[in-house]
């Protein structure tokens, strides 16, 4: 019940003139960080309109948890002149990504799990020793 009143307020904030919302949201600190970990948005063109969407995350969306993961290339190259072009710039960059992380979770489940898992580690002890030969 709390995320639905803090996801109600968090629409209202874009009309909010007079500051009273913003300051209701601020005085109660904790809560507001704990449902703003807890919920997102999205931009949707409907009838002419851009509107703005709010919803609730998963819990393992949340900040931290196990599909907290940055994906630019979601957004880089999508061109934003016309909402199809858009979609479509989407579709296609988070089409790359699901063949990527397909193709990491076959590694995962295999006996070289230890590449993906710890691919970062990986990649600089490679550079570190071919900087040292």
């Amino acid at each position: 019940e709390g995320i639905s009143f803090f996801l109600v307020m968090s629409f209202l904030v874009a009309f909010d003139d007079s500051g009273t919302i913003r300051s209701a949201i601020w005085q109660v600190g904790k809560a507001s960080e704990f449902f703003k970990a807890r919920m997102a948005n999205v931009e949707i063109q409907r009838d002419g309109r851009l509107e703005r969407i709010f919803f609730q995350l998963p819990d393992g969306c949340i900040s931290g948890g196990d599909l907290d993961l940055e994906y630019q290339e979601l957004f880089e190259g999508a061109e934003r002149d016309s909402p199809e072009k858009k979609s479509r710039g989407f579709v296609e960059n988070m089409t790359k990504i699901i063949a990527r992380e397909e193709f990491n979770q076959r590694i995962r489940d295999s006996f070289l799990a230890f590449t993906v898992t710890y691919w970062h580690l990986l990649r600089h002890s490679s550079l570190a020793w071919a900087l040292l030969l």
